[in-house]
């Protein structure tokens, strides 16, 4: 909004703008741009608005340099406090603010900031994700979306997903936002619990054709995330975790001793010279499991215990 006018079409009210966030006109959605607001049918009557670091306007100044209102926000935006004589149009994220409905308004969504949630669809709809009241995954310390239309990185992009959204870049085309957002954090999700076998369905990389998937939305057009695919493929394949009461009951037992030397003397230069031992049991279900780990033949320590089968049902 640059100016409001009455139904003669004279000028009530102007508000300045300026260089946002982004260090540009508009380029974060207008978030911690907005300078000031003329208004006053007496004369001019200017008050200078004051965002804090993450563009919400905290303060105002009149002309002489004097506090003409203060704001204090909650985590989505509610306002707890305000004290001044001055109100301002624009509050949170530098967005209008309509005091009669409670509502921030973004452009193409209006925030209750009392719900703490959008009131109306994604207009982006199943492409920015199943939940279409929902706002960058769920995750907008991580991402930024200033109009609610097109997502913005991070500066910290360690798969390279910003890569396949540059204009020319020849792996940008085509691709689903969603899908590479969701792809990147199932890969990310599976490198943190080295769950290798969960990649197993990534098709190889440079593989042409088709829609792509997921994982494979990043995998197979990303040089970053093959780099992170292949050291988690060189990681520990076997969890630490139980997943089940039967996992438990074994992992206890195999700490305690019990269990059968498989290997006298192992070539890990991590354990070398020392055994390995296994320890099972198989219920009449069918489930079983099955711990891995080390012995010290000279003092008889065990450690390094690692689930090569698991029970993953609890009973």
């Amino acid at each position: 909004m640059l100016a409001v006018l009455d139904g003669s079409n004279n000028v009530k009210e102007i508000y300045t703008h300026g260089p946002d966030l982004s260090g540009s006109l508009g380029g974060a959605g207008g978030i911690g741009g907005i300078l000031a607001h003329t208004a006053g049918a007496a004369g001019p009557d200017t008050h200078y608005l004051h965002p804090d670091a993450m563009g919400n306007v905290v303060m105002t100044t009149d002309a002489s340099g004097q506090t003409s209102s203060t704001v204090h926000y909650g985590p989505f935006g509610r306002i707890l406090a305000r004290s001044g004589e001055f109100q301002s149009r624009y509050l949170f994220s530098s967005k209008e603010w309509e005091a009669a409905a409670g509502l921030s308004y973004y452009g193409y969504r209006f925030d209750n900031t009392t719900l703490g949630r959008w009131i109306n669809r994604d207009p982006l709809e199943e492409r920015g994700g199943k939940n279409l009241y929902g706002f960058e995954g769920n995750n907008p310390l991580l991402y930024r979306d200033a109009l609610g239309l097109e997502t913005e990185w991070p500066i910290s992009d360690p798969l390279g997903e910003k890569e396949l959204f540059d204009k020319g870049s020849q792996f940008g085309r085509g691709i689903d936002p969603a899908e590479v957002r969701q792809g990147t954090r199932e890969l990310t999700e599976a490198v943190a619990n080295t769950a290798v076998t969960a990649l197993s369905f990534v098709p190889p990389v440079g593989v042409g054709g088709g829609a792509t998937r997921g994982v494979g939305a990043v995998i197979r057009r990303c040089p970053k995330a093959k780099g992170v695919l292949n050291a988690a493929k060189s990681a520990d394949k076997f969890s630490r975790t139980p997943k089940s009461l039967m996992d438990e009951m074994v992992l206890d037992a195999a700490k305690q001793g019990k269990g059968t030397k498989i290997i006298d003397n192992l070539g890990d230069p991590q354990f070398k010279g020392m055994e390995k031992w296994s320890y099972s049991e198989k219920s009449a279900a069918g489930l079983r499991s099955e711990v891995h780990y080390v012995r010290d033949p000279k003092t008889g320590e065990l450690m390094d215990f690692k689930f090569k089968h698991q029970a993953e049902t609890y009973r």
